[in-house]
């Protein structure tokens, strides 16, 4: 993965996070130097996680949060100008 790009300096928004593919993506983005922000609704597993990957020496954060519901999105969201995404050809 790390030869098709660099995540190293990356902050990743990872939603259902506490179990499933949300999981699995959390471990190998952190383990590719991504700081992670875990966010599901099932705190105690998103915690689990975000341990783990510490453990391991990574960076991740556990965000309790219900997607479907679009205050509770906004509420831990920050507006940021959108970068352009360069093709490395």
């Amino acid at each position: 993965m790390s030869d098709l790009f660099d995540v190293s300096k990356e902050i990743i928004l990872i939603t259902g996070a506490s179990q499933g593919l949300g999981r699995q993506f959390a471990r190998v983005l952190a383990a590719h130097g991504a700081a992670v922000v875990l966010a599901a609704r099932q705190t105690a597993k998103l915690k689990s996680l975000a341990d783990e990957i510490k453990a391991k020496g990574g960076r991740a954060a556990a965000v309790q949060i219900d997607v479907a519901i679009f205050p509770a999105l906004r509420k831990h969201s920050t507006p940021r100008k959108p970068r352009s995404v360069r093709s490395r050809s």
